[in-house]
């Protein structure tokens, strides 16, 4: 809505196909919790002061 990136955090290993059955995985309830909750912002070396502070503005609105 607001032209800001963003996406969800990357899955964490222990729940892609390719692992589910691995059972030295154990328990990651810290992983799992952050990957539920989290949220991927804008980064990169190309981002200047004026788009961080428009980002940052934005989620304060967004978070109060």
């Amino acid at each position: 809505k607001d032209g800001i990136q963003s996406r969800p955090l990357w899955q964490p290993l222990h729940l892609s196909p390719a692992h589910k059955n691995n059972p030295t995985a154990g328990s990651c309830e810290v992983s799992e919790r952050l990957y539920k909750r989290g949220l991927s912002l804008p980064c990169s070396t190309w981002i200047g002061d004026e788009e961080i502070d428009r980002v940052c503005s934005k989620l304060e609105t967004i978070l109060r």
